[in-house]
């Protein structure tokens, strides 16, 4: 069992030292070309439905820009619908409310 231990402990530094783990001992996974465009994907707020990510290979941090304003302006939109449609029930309130008076 000791020997198993100093096996262990030596792996672990080994691996270490070559930038395979992390400080806590979790394995590092290798920074290939498309998990680091899924990171800063990921990093920028975007989903798999905001860029083509069948084009991982291709696509630019111009690309994923463009989608990341793509999809503010998107959001943006959607919030807007949501102000107007709640200022308009709102105010069809309050003349409905004055119109009915309830005893």
């Amino acid at each position: 069992r000791m020997a198993n231990n100093r096996a262990q402990r030596a792996w672990l530094e080994k691996n270490f030292r070559r930038g395979v783990l992390n400080m806590d001992c979790s394995i590092l996974k290798s920074k290939t070309t498309k998990r680091m465009t899924l990171d800063v994907a990921s990093q920028m707020g975007l989903t798999d439905s905001d860029w083509k990510t069948k084009n991982v290979y291709e696509v630019t941090m111009r690309d994923m820009r463009d989608a990341q304003l793509r999809k503010q302006d998107r959001r943006r939109l959607v919030a807007a619908r949501v102000i107007q449609i709640v200022w308009r029930v709102r105010c069809t309130y309050q003349t409905t409310k004055n119109r009915v008076k309830i005893k």
